[in-house]
């Protein structure tokens, strides 16, 4: 029961055992993950996995092993399991909560990059989160810096512009920046037009 050693053991699981047995043990892990002592950083052991299993279903695209297979909506499961994480410990702050959710919206966008609804959802809880906690007050610089990650992570993985356009929450959670953040997100919105050579037909479009 000692916090030390059970964070350096689920580490270690992460790390020694291939990926398909984190596919096929997930919930199992996640489970467990729930059930560790208060002390240990359960964030930092749920980020390492889905990072971990991001790469994987990036190699297997990239190795044209016909994509990332799995019997099981590891989504869903990620994001099950992550609500019990927060709603369990109330020392977790917003940074780390931010965190979690840029992990969970790489991990979307490499496992299922036609599911645009799952990055949507990520958008969406950040945002109705963020109001809740912080109530109109600014975001701290760190938490600023993981919004703008949220926010143009997809750029880099959607090669039109117009796909980030149809995430119904994007311009919301856009909008819990300052202008100077909101700035660098449209730059790199301007840089993807241009990179892919995207025609925007229809102004009306254009909303974030």
């Amino acid at each position: 029961k000692d916090s030390i050693a059970q964070e350096y053991l689920m580490d270690c699981v992460i790390q020694v055992f291939p990926d398909q047995m984190h596919i096929a043990t997930l919930e199992t892990f996640l489970n467990t993950c729930t059930q560790l002592q208060p002390q240990v950083n359960v964030k930092s052991i749920l980020v390492n996995l889905m990072d971990r299993l991001a790469n994987y279903a990036q190699s297997c695209v990239e190795q044209a092993a016909g994509g990332f297979v799995c019997e099981i909506k590891a989504f869903n499961v990620f994001t099950q399991y992550i609500a019990k994480v927060i709603q369990q410990q109330s020392s977790l702050e917003l940074k780390d909560i931010l965190e979690l959710q840029v992990s969970l919206v790489n991990f979307a966008l490499q496992a299922y990059p036609e599911r645009r609804a799952y990055v949507d959802h990520v958008l969406k809880f950040c945002g109705q989160f963020i109001d809740k906690k912080l109530k109109n007050e600014p975001l701290p610089d760190d938490c600023a810096s993981l919004v703008e990650r949220l926010l143009t992570t997809p750029l880099r993985a959607y090669k039109s512009i117009l796909e980030v356009l149809e995430l119904q929450h994007y311009s919301v959670l856009l909008a819990a920046l300052e202008l100077e953040e909101r700035t660098t997100v449209a730059v790199h919105v301007v840089r993807n037009m241009t990179k892919n050579q995207t025609p925007i037909v229809d102004l009306s479009l254009i909303h974030i």
